[in-house]
């Protein structure tokens, strides 16, 4: 397979939201407005071409309102080898477009692709002209034009935003008919700054007449060896044409000790070829999570000879571990192998409003800093994406494991229409299989916190129930069956969600309205905890450098309108300055540098003090606290914020996270003079 890439820089033309893809010879021979990079959005497109401030400082963010009521059509110039004329199939692979992209290749149209979370693949042989100029155009808009659609379904009644809470520009109740990340239109800790562009990669891929597809890789463990089950998927482009193969798949360690199977005159035929292979490690050398053990690697490779034609699929890493999990009675754990764990670490959102311009080394830096303060486990939250192949690297590197979301949150999904749910489907089976052999996969959950909402979930309400309780377990099973699937987050007893005694919860005690749980960390010495804590939090400011970086200021003002714009919605000012009073001052007349320092101090007590008390709890075996990274920076939920700098309570979860950790405590009257 020869590949090449079509990001980099890019045309981007303007037009009127009403400007469909009936008008695209216009926009095929317009001049462009502005130049752009793929992968990108055109947001951070406007400000490095000088239109627009960078939106996420200050107040910046509202000036770009006006781009959801524009389209924007992406064009790129290239040329392909003359030798392509001989490949077998070209395809041209689109990734991360945001969103109900329409495509056209040399003028001639390709399809419409309406979700973000899966790319757009076809054959475009036949419309390429080798060793000529090819044109590519693209129409993407931040799809708000689509939400006339749902104005008169009940269900978007029951989709919250923050209008209640005094900021009624965060949140759209009509995202739902959307299959894009859902916080771009505001969430408590994020504004609405919506997303639109080309946020993935783009290539294109001349195949040779037969192709490795895909390798899918499964352990099993006895005393003294493991089994490794690679599954190939091998392409024969051919109408009617068989063949003979060779397919053989080697795992090599760090040491240079190679193991490996083959197999010989397996029958090719056209179109998908499945094939197992299996082979044998003595005495393997297991990837254990960050603080357990090593997080040792093997390189894999898989290669074939199809009638003479020498494939080699690239070699990738991979770790001998297997995981369970435990939902046995008063248990919510999980095995890896063969011992029970706990979950120690934070929940991930994506690392910027404008997703598209993540980078690799980003993502990769913030799950060195999760290594760094001793977690082995990130939870991705469904409100945002599935990560960088960069992350999935990192992760297994660092043995930091990872509870993957669907990509649901908060909200009923509009799943009765056909459409949707297709969509849907395909991003669930393409992402399944693109991340069912990654060792630091733990978990696939359906959603996050849709059975907590407030409406009737029942079957007959809510039509993603079928997604979550049908579809996905189904799906997982069928593809990735090594893999624990979880319907959704919290979940579990009589009542679906929040029993103590089943599944796994949200204990969110800091959102409660009584002050005596704004900064309690004795709260957490209860007997009584959550079987497995997988979201809860506590806020706190960010450091004078970042604050003054987000001012856009040498001067902050976080009482100002600014700052209020720039601080949770859940964890206000009010309830920092009340924790400063419990344990350390008086608040008032405190300078900024002293309000950062007792509100981190107060952030990292509440943090850390849960986290050595969820871990000494012998019922307990998971705590992910919300949040662990942020996406622009405020006053909030994170210990690691935007700009990469750590706050105050990083160093406390660090030291509570240690992999031993001895605590004392005296002994008294349970919290408010009883357990709650």
């Amino acid at each position: 397979m020869e590949k090449l890439s079509l990001n980099g820089t890019w045309e981007i033309m303007e037009a009127p939201l009403s400007a469909g893809p009936d008008e695209f010879e216009t926009y095929l021979a317009k001049g462009k407005d502005l130049l752009g990079e793929v992968p990108g959005d055109v947001n951070d497109s406007l400000v490095k071409n000088g239109s627009l401030p960078e939106p996420l400082v200050g107040t910046n963010f509202e000036k770009f309102r006006w781009v959801q009521e524009r389209s924007w059509w992406y064009r790129k110039r290239f040329a392909v080898p003359a030798a392509w004329e001989q490949a077998a199939a070209v395809e041209l692979s689109m990734d991360g477009l945001d969103v109900h992209a329409d495509i056209w290749l040399n003028g001639r149209y390709l399809g419409h692709q309406a979700s973000a979370f899966y790319p757009f693949v076809q054959n475009v042989k036949d419309k390429l002209l080798p060793g000529q100029e090819n044109v590519l155009l693209v129409r993407l808009t931040t799809g708000q034009e689509h939400f006339e659609k749902v104005r008169d379904f009940p269900l978007t009644k029951y989709v919250p935003t923050e209008a209640f809470r005094g900021y009624p520009d965060r949140g759209e109740q009509e995202r739902i008919i959307l299959r894009k990340p859902a916080f771009v239109w505001g969430w408590d800790w994020a504004p609405q700054l919506a997303t639109c562009g080309i946020t993935g990669s783009v290539e294109l891929r001349a195949m040779a007449k037969s192709e490795i597809r895909d390798v899918a890789l499964t352990t099993t463990l006895s005393e003294n060896e493991a089994v490794i089950k690679a599954v190939i998927e091998l392409e024969h482009f051919t109408y009617f044409d068989s063949a003979r193969a060779t397919i053989a798949v080697s795992l090599t360690d760090e040491a240079g000790s190679r193991f490996s199977a083959e197999k010989e005159d397996l029958f090719v035929a056209s179109g998908l070829n499945y094939y197992t292979l299996e082979l044998t490690i003595p005495e393997p050398k297991l990837w254990w999570p960050n603080g357990s053990g090593s997080q040792h690697l093997y390189t894999v490779q898989v290669e074939a000879a199809v009638d003479g034609l020498e494939i080699k699929y690239p070699a990738f890493k991979y770790g001998v571990r297997t995981i369970q999990l435990d939902n046995q009675p008063g248990r919510f754990r999980f095995i890896v192998n063969g011992q029970p764990l706990f979950m120690k670490g934070g929940n991930w959102i994506p690392a910027d409003s404008l997703y598209g311009r993540i980078t690799e080394e980003k993502v990769t830096r913030l799950v060195q800093e999760a290594a760094a303060a001793n977690f082995n486990c990130l939870r991705i939250w469904g409100g945002g994406r599935f990560e960088l192949d960069a992350f999935y690297d990192a992760c297994d590197e660092l043995g930091i494991l990872v509870w993957q979301d669907f990509m649901s949150a908060c909200s009923p999904l509009p799943a009765h229409l056909e459409w949707f749910k297709r969509e849907f489907q395909k991003e669930a089976e393409y992402q399944i299989r693109r991340l069912r052999s990654r060792t630091c996969l733990l978990l696939f959950c359906g959603n996050n916190e849709v059975a907590d909402m407030s409406y009737d979930s029942k079957i007959s309400t809510d039509p993603g129930w079928e997604l979550y309780h049908r579809l996905l377990p189904r799906l997982v099973q069928n593809l990735a069956s090594h893999i624990p699937y979880w319907p959704t987050s919290p979940y579990g007893g009589k009542g679906g969600i929040h029993d103590p005694d089943e599944g796994d919860d949200h204990h969110w005690i800091v959102m409660r309205p009584d002050p005596k749980f704004w900064s309690s960390p004795e709260y957490w010495d209860s007997p009584n905890l959550p079987l497995f804590n997988s979201e809860y939090g506590y806020g706190g400011p960010c450091c004078l450098e970042s604050t003054k970086e987000y001012f856009g200021s040498d001067s902050p003002d976080l009482s100002s309108e600014l700052g209020r714009q720039h601080t949770n919605t859940f964890y206000n000012i009010p309830r920092v300055a009340f924790s400063i009073k419990e344990h350390y001052c008086d608040p008032e007349d405190l300078s900024l540098e002293e309000y950062i320092l007792f509100g981190g101090l107060c952030q990292g007590l509440n943090l850390g003090y849960s986290h050595e008390s969820l871990r000494a709890n012998q019922r307990c075996m998971g705590g992910l606290f919300w949040m662990y990274n942020d996406a622009w920076g405020e006053n909030g939920w994170n210990i690691i914020d935007y700009y990469l700098r750590r706050k105050i309570s990083f160093y406390n979860v660090k030291r509570c996270l240690a992999p031993q950790r001895l605590v004392l405590r005296r002994g008294g009257q349970a919290f408010g003079g009883r357990e709650d």
